[in-house]
């Protein structure tokens, strides 16, 4: 859009309303507006309850749109999942649906062409076909991704009658935790953890604050029981809880411990053994005492011992593993872990069976792998994608893009011209969820909907609608034969928790994906009004039945086999040139589905901030050996591939091991994504879990081997250490708690400063003119923050941040205004301890930038903001070269927006162009946009607290970041900034910044130990 016409749409700004999403909605001409729509406002935006759809867990999401377009994502406070919290993915969500590369509309392969096709035409082709395949039973396969709520009921109806096997695969399906609950108490379902209960959690390789099960649900009970109570006067409920990661690599999760353990790969579940042993568990604990475990870990005996007291004395959770325990052990590994919490205590209190959660898949990889063998008889004469890459995701050596060659006739049902796609004849691209009507169960009793927030974009259509519309040409059986009874579960089979009487309108007769919708609702919202509060809440969760749960995929039948307690097996040779290859999901990437978004591939990974790139991570030890360092290229090699990336050394990885994350490595899919790293997948065997049927992600044994070629390591911080400067403080548990008043002194002190007075609210106060009823300021955890990443997406989403791409990265000119910083720092037992700073304008009181800037292009305001005037600024970067924080960016270049990108910029902000400085404006458009609604036209109305949030604030999953008025006592941000934790960055330089941190506190697990004894 044109300045000029964005001005003249400009009419009104101000808050706007909750709706349901009208059909009409999307961006349209500007005659309209001169008769408005009856939800539209030019200038006022518009919000759709709707759900995210970037993984399994099921996020309540609120859309932001204007004048029809899309805008910015923010999580639903009423939703039970993420409680209005929100990770990077869903922040990123929109650029999915703007995405440039997306398909235009249907094509079909002529030749070794595509060319466009009408919709009806397609319909008509893929009824055509399947029509003439269905009489012979097994002849055709739809396969999607994981599918819960009325979607999955649909898709089951539509493979009943059609005569299809429908399969289900997920990447991350937890088969294994599946198979060991079955096993041990009788039921297959992923249960619900209650972390936030637990005064003591142990992860098993269960990396639950990055991609495991529910990340953000589990990020926020995280924070609620690690925090340290006292601070505010409602928390003081009872000392913070502790959390210790068992697991061989430093992960996310095992950095934000309090005790990181890295036994031997293969081995973390023999700790757990051993532990329900010292507790009293007999049957396979029994073997396997304490001593016994040490030897096969590596671990101390000592340390099991303590943490076994630990668990038994306190109200206890241990989480199973997911991909850092896919290994050959899985099951047993899992079975481990329910054995070790029923020692404990924790079966039906922090663990409960009653209410399971949606992201398993029973059978998921073994149902792929005998489709596999089916495809290569060629009695497959017809397969449909639809959610899912399996090209990408399965290793090589299953074959199945070779046995897809054998298939006549393939449809993708992706938005994208992906792996999978490639090898099809029949493109008929889907709606992304933005813009598309349906359902998700994330748990039991927690039914969310989803709804368009605007038009499609391109010429694409719903799946649920091409199926309807296929079913009615290939002149099918009408409603009678539909056989799911009223009340029966998707997929024909009884599941474990109650199912709602299912509406009978809702059959393949219906007209349309929205009327079948709306008919399975039925009981839900049986009228107008109860289903447009459904649409405004967007869902239901207020108890009752879970119905329309997950169904199951293709039926499989468990093994029996016994279970074999012993180390994990490893391909390949065991030998000092050898390294247990550790393969793990990443927090922007997840399985690859995520890689065509710029944004999520400029986002820095939390353990190593490296971007763009897939890249190798040895412990320092290991590569001063090799003679090798950051962006030496090596050649990864086991006996099932070969790949070459570049070093990054890390010290949260053993030195027998080498890991490397999965998501990249796309041959296909789009610009961002094609030709972006390597997919480590190729290094692994089709090796299936005897007991689940699991894909087996940690199996291989790799030799390294150095190329000669050097890549530039595209990392957004270069160092790894705060060199005493203070930046990210620490406080031990102990020592907070002997304090008897005041703040507890600073961790270290630059060596040389002078004497200082502390920084206090106080003095941030005189920052701002006294006749200012406002002194804008931030109170930032450091023991909090996880470096989940998700306020900086969050920010470059609010205020149109650009991406600058891998060449620009290795310059170091990213222009993201908000960075996590990470830091490491030494313990004194041994180890290394993380440290995640949020850091960003610190809108000093007497900031270096301003004195400096030769045509007061920054300034401090009344409110004691540090302002920055675009228009005014003419690049001399002096302010840039002032800044100790280092939180100014230079735009080097107008940095561009391929179309439809564009789309989804905010027309709040401005989009600056090449010679301008920017920086952090603490959401100064949601400042002002706070002082018009809640003030109106009273000089002396004051923004009460909490009336509104930053962007970085607001999506948070742990409430690291609190923004408020500092001249409020009762604000929250003042209250923390007076508390004990409390100390501002770099305060030896006297810069008065209006962000106050809150120390990390760390806790002595031994300590705690010896105090439970």
């Amino acid at each position: 859009m044109e300045r000029r016409d964005f001005l003249r749409l400009l009419g009104v700004t101000g808050a706007g309303t909750l709706t349901a999403c009208d059909a009409k909605v999307g961006p349209q001409s500007l005659i309209p507006y001169l008769v408005p729509q009856e939800d539209i406002t030019p200038g006022v935006p518009t919000w759709y309850a709707s759900t995210c759809r970037e993984c399994p867990a099921g996020c309540g999401v609120h859309v932001k749109t204007r004048e029809g377009r899309v805008i910015k994502l923010e999580g639903n406070p009423e939703n039970p999942v993420n409680r209005g919290k929100l990770c990077a993915r869903g922040q990123s969500a929109h650029q999915n649906l703007y995405d440039p590369d997306r398909l235009k509309g249907p094509q079909r392969l002529d030749g070794r062409r595509y060319l466009d096709v009408g919709w009806e035409d397609a319909v008509r082709m893929l009824a055509e076909r399947i029509g003439a395949e269905r009489e012979e039973p097994g002849s055709v396969v739809f396969l999607t991704g994981l599918q819960t709520g009325t979607r999955a009921r649909l898709y089951r109806e539509w493979a009943d009658v059609v005569g299809a096997d429908w399969v289900m695969f997920e990447p991350f399906a937890h088969e294994a935790i599946l198979e060991a609950n079955r096993r041990v108490f009788g039921e297959a379902v992923l249960p619900s953890y209650d972390i936030e209960a637990a005064e003591l959690v142990i992860s098993f390789g269960a990396d639950f604050l990055e991609t495991w099960v529910s990340p953000v649900r589990y990020a926020r009970q995280w924070s609620r029981m690690h925090a340290v109570k006292g601070l505010e006067a409602e928390d003081g409920r009872r000392p913070p809880g502790i959390m210790i990661s068992v697991e061989p690599r430093l992960s996310m999760t095992a950095a934000n411990a309090d005790e990181w353990i890295a036994p031997r790969p293969g081995t973390e579940f023999l700790i757990a053994l051993a532990m329900a042993n010292v507790l009293g568990a007999g049957g396979e604990a029994a073997e396997w005492p304490p001593a016994r475990a040490a030897t096969a870990t590596g671990v101390p005996v000592e340390t099991i011992e303590r943490l076994a007291a630990l668990f038994g004395e306190r109200r206890s959770l241990a989480l199973p593993g997911g991909v850092a325990t896919a290994h050959s052990r899985a099951t047993e590994a899992n079975v481990a872990v329910n054995l070790l919490n029923q020692a404990g205590g924790a079966v039906g209190d922090t663990l409960r069976l009653t209410t399971p959660v949606t992201g398993a898949v029973e059978n998921s990889y073994r149902s792929v792998v005998d489709l596999t063998t089916r495809l290569k008889t060629g009695r497959v004469r017809a397969i449909l994608f639809s959610e899912t890459n399996p090209v990408f995701t399965l290793p090589p050596g299953l074959g199945f893009a070779e046995a897809l060659r054998q298939v006549p006739f393939r449809v993708s049902f992706s938005p994208v011209f992906d792996e999978t796609a490639a090898h099809c004849h029949l493109l008929l691209p889907d709606h992304t969820p933005l813009e598309s009507w349906g359902d998700w169960v994330p748990e039991a009793g927690v039914l969310s909907i989803v709804q368009p927030a605007m038009r499609p974009v391109f010429n694409t259509r719903s799946t649920p609608d091409v199926l309807l519309q296929a079913f009615r040409g290939m002149g099918a059986a009408r409603a009678g034969e539909v056989r799911t009874a009223e009340g029966e579960a998707p997929g024909g089979e009884a599941p474990d928790v109650a199912a709602p009487a299912v509406a009978p309108a809702a059959t393949l007769d219906a007209a349309s994906w929205p009327e079948y919708l709306r008919a399975a609702w039925a009981d839900r919202a049986p009228d107008e009004h109860a289903w447009a509060e459904v649409l405004r809440s967007g869902g239901v969760w207020q108890g009752g039945p879970a119905g329309m749960v997950a169904a199951g995929a293709a039926p499989g039948v468990a093994t029996e086999a016994p279970l074999d307690f012993a180390p994990a097996e490893f391909d390949g040779p065991a030998d000092a040139e050898s390294y247990v290859l550790h393969v793990y999901p990443q927090i922007a990437m997840y399985d690859g589905r995520t890689a065509n978004r710029a944004w999520l591939q400029e986002l820095p990974d939390p353990s190593t901030t490296a971007c763009w790139q897939t890249w190798v991570e040895i412990h320092p030890e290991t590569a001063r050996a090799l003679g090798i360092a950051d962006g030496d290229v090596v050649a990864v090699e086991s006996s099932h591939g070969r790949v070459e990336a570049p070093v990054i050394a890390y010290p949260g990885v053993r030195p027998d091991s080498v890991a490397m994350p999965l998501g990249r490595g796309h041959t296909r899919m789009g610009r961002y994504a094609g030709g972006r790293g390597v997919n480590p997948v190729e290094l692994l065997p089709p090796t299936s879990e005897r007991h689940s049927g699991a894909f087996v992600y940690q199996s291989v044994r790799v030799r390294l081997t150095p190329t000669g070629a050097w890549l530039p390591p595209l990392k957004h911080q270069g160092e790894d250490r705060q060199h005493d400067r203070g930046i990210a403080q620490a406080v031990s548990a102990l020592a907070l708690a002997e304090a008897a008043n005041g703040h507890a002194e600073h961790e270290a002190a630059a060596p040389g400063a002078a004497p200082h007075e502390p920084m206090t609210v106080e003095r941030a106060i005189r920052d701002a003119d006294a006749d200012s009823p406002y002194r804008w300021g931030m109170a930032i955890s450091v023991d909090a923050c996880t470096g989940c990443q998700a306020c900086v997406a969050a920010c470059a989403a609010e205020n149109n941040l650009p991406f600058v791409g891998p060449e620009r990265v290795a310059k170091s000119r990213q222009m993201t205004w908000l960075r996590i910083e990470r830091f490491f720092e030494e313990k004194a037992g041994g180890g290394i301890e993380t440290r995640h700073v949020p850091m960003l304008c610190q809108h000093c009181g007497a900031a270096p930038c301003e004195p400096v800037c030769p045509v007061y292009a920054t300034y401090h305001n009344p409110e004691g903001l540090n302002v920055q005037v675009y228009n005014r600024c003419v690049g001399t970067r002096y302010c840039s070269n002032n800044c100790p924080y280092k939180v100014r960016y230079f735009n080097w270049f107008t940095y561009e927006w391929p179309e439809p990108l564009n789309w989804g910029l905010n027309p709040d902000v401005t989009v600056r162009e090449k010679g301008v400085m920017e920086k952090c404006t603490y959401c100064i458009q949601r400042i002002n946009a706070a002082k018009i609604a809640v003030t109106g036209d009273d000089p002396d109305a004051v923004i009460p607290d909490g009336a509104f949030q930053t962007a970085c604030q607001q999506t948070c999953p742990t409430d690291a970041i609190v923004f408020g008025n500092l001249k409020d006592p009762g604000s929250r941000a003042a209250r923390l900034a007076r508390g004990p934790l409390a100390y501002s960055a770099l305060d030896v330089l006297n810069t008065r910044p209006a962000n106050f941190y809150l120390k990390q506190v760390n806790q002595r697990v031994e300590a705690a130990a010896e105090a439970t004894r």
